[in-house]
């Protein structure tokens, strides 16, 4: 066995937002290997220092060559904002030296369970999630970073606890990631809530890029639908340079809403 201290990314170690101002955090791994291969635990846990909140989440997963499980529970501060990249996990320094946060944030306790199977060797894949939430709203701890200012205030969050379910497929995932490949890639998500919070929600998106000559064609399409009484942080929010430039930072919002992009 063999123990790591290799966070997934920075944002589980160092990050400044209108939320938690500074948040400074510590990530470890432990790998069974030969004991019992494809068995690993992780867990981050961190302080938010304007906030005055500590968060973190802990997790074990067994892996299989083509298939995965895994679960875990924690706090977190997820960010509400919608038809992001897989691989965008927040900012970092340009909240912090422009006071620029272009994300809104809600107070997020999870237990949850999930599998994954894995359908081609390009990485098309099927995921099921079931867990238990509870939503609370935030307090913007920060007015500004180091220069300029002030922040966006953070939406407002309609606290409560709910069981989640969410299924999602992805195909070329690496597609979202990495548009110099001329193919195309994928993602449909559905997720159902009951209990305080009561809401169904469809999304897809589907990226291409493609070469005609000397011309790169590069296209975005993302959707989708919200039923039941949504509240407000699963509302469809767009506009700003995340996902709509050339509008003001969520100047529309909604139950349905779709975006496409060409480039």
């Amino acid at each position: 066995p063999q123990v790591t201290f290799r966070a997934r990314d920075q944002y589980d170690v160092f990050r400044f937002n209108k939320v938690e101002g500074f948040y400074t955090g510590l990530s470890a791994s432990w790998y069974a290997r030969d004991l019992a291969p494809g068995l690993a635990a992780t867990g981050t846990a961190g302080y938010a220092w304007s906030e005055e909140t500590w968060r973190g989440y802990l997790a074990a997963a067994l892996r299989r060559p083509i298939w995965r499980a895994n679960v875990g529970f924690g706090r977190l501060l997820d960010i509400t904002n919608d038809f992001r990249s897989p691989f965008d996990s927040g900012s970092v320094w340009f909240p912090l030296l422009w006071s620029s946060d272009s994300y809104d944030y809600v107070d997020r306790h999870v237990a949850r369970a999930a599998v994954e199977r894995q359908l081609t060797p390009q990485g098309t894949s099927v995921r099921l999630e079931a867990g238990v939430m509870r939503d609370a709203e935030t307090v913007d701890s920060r007015r500004r970073g180091l220069l300029f200012g002030p922040f966006i205030p953070n939406r407002v969050v309609d606290p409560g606890r709910y069981a989640r379910i969410v299924a999602t497929m992805e195909w070329n995932p690496d597609v979202q990631a990495d548009i110099t490949r001329e193919r195309y890639g994928g993602t449909i998500r559905y997720e159902l809530g009951t209990g305080d919070l009561d809401y169904q929600r469809t999304d897809a998106s589907l990226i291409t890029r493609y070469d005609a000559g000397h011309v790169v064609l590069i296209g975005r399409l993302y959707g989708g639908m919200l039923t039941g009484t949504p509240p407000t942080q699963q509302l469809f929010e767009i506009g700003g340079t995340n996902n709509l430039p050339g509008y003001d930072y969520k100047a529309f919002a909604g139950d349905r809403a779709w975006i496409a992009r060409g480039t």
